[in-house]
């Protein structure tokens, strides 16, 4: 069942957003009705991730509702941390019933995200290839795959012919709210002049404590991890966690990508930027993907 879709308070938001704007000018003027709500990993090895979901703003609005409602249950939380959830909330829960609490933010993740954006930078790769040997700017996992994401949502955009401008919301984490404005005002300046209005002029940032989509992607980049782990290292899941309880998260629309080691030799090689190769082919879920890289010995 689709959430609830409504109109009335968000409305007059967007109205408010042109509302100084004369009649002649206002129907022209662009604005945001998608958001993308990001979050990675943590660093270390054996990847870094940056993931997203994407949404309108009036299901955003429904979601976090919805969202603050499984909070409330009790026992109440103060906010979903997908580390936190794998402790059993500091074992305040038995594993049984923290696993059936999970599943339904997940089962309203897959309910409200109208597609997960995935980039997935290998720390073994990055080191061995790109440490050292690119602009020190760029010399960042988080700025490729930053890169990747802004990346796939334009082509995301040109694809379904959307007019729609595309907003982005980071975790308001003060080394990153340093360093992301740079880095997302480059990756904009990459892309073609004609298509720059599809994503918004610059990124925003937001507690994660209130904005609750960003506790959604906190959610996802735990679980691309744990999955890039287990084939990588040979870690396998909590056995009290397993893999299965995720099985909601795998049926969002993905659009994932990967630095694989010819990507990575490319920009390390480059002059100027890393390279994109336009649309990226959407796979049905990370697993697909792991299946791919695994098979051609990229993990």
């Amino acid at each position: 069942m689709a959430p609830r879709i409504g109109f009335g308070h968000s409305t007059d938001r967007l109205r408010a957003l042109v509302s100084g704007l004369p009649s002649s000018k206002r129907g022209s003027r662009r604005v945001t009705t998608f958001q993308a709500f990001v979050d990675d990993s943590g660093s270390g090895k054996p990847v870094f991730v940056l993931s997203a979901y994407i949404s309108r703003l009036d299901w955003w609005e429904n979601f976090s509702d919805r969202w603050q409602e499984l909070l409330d249950e009790p026992p109440k939380l103060e906010y979903f941390k997908m580390r936190e959830a794998a402790k059993s909330f500091g074992g305040r829960m038995k594993a049984d019933a923290r696993n059936r609490r999970v599943r339904k933010f997940f089962s309203l993740i897959r309910m409200a995200a109208h597609a997960s954006l995935i980039s997935v930078v290998p720390i073994d790769i990055y080191s061995a290839t790109i440490k050292g040997k690119v602009h020190g700017e760029w010399d960042d996992p988080y700025f490729m795959a930053l890169f990747d994401i802004v990346i796939r949502v334009l082509w995301n955009q040109i694809a379904e012919k959307s007019p729609d401008t595309v907003d982005f919301v980071f975790d308001n984490n003060p080394r990153l709210a340093a360093k992301v404005p740079k880095w997302y005002y480059w990756t904009r300046m990459m892309l073609p002049p004609q298509y720059r209005h599809l994503i918004s002029p610059s990124p925003k940032f937001e507690d994660d404590l209130q904005f609750l989509p960003l506790q959604a992607a906190d959610a996802q980049s735990w679980y691309i991890r744990r999955l890039f782990a287990e084939r990588m290292c040979k870690q396998p899941f909590p056995s009290d966690l397993p893999k299965g309880e995720f099985q909601d998260l795998d049926h969002v629309r993905t659009m994932a990508s990967v630095w694989t080691r010819k990507r990575c030799a490319h920009f390390a090689n480059a002059t100027q930027e890393p390279d994109d190769d336009g649309p990226i082919p959407e796979v049905k879920n990370v697993h697909d993907m792991l299946d791919v890289l695994e098979k051609s010995g990229e993990l």
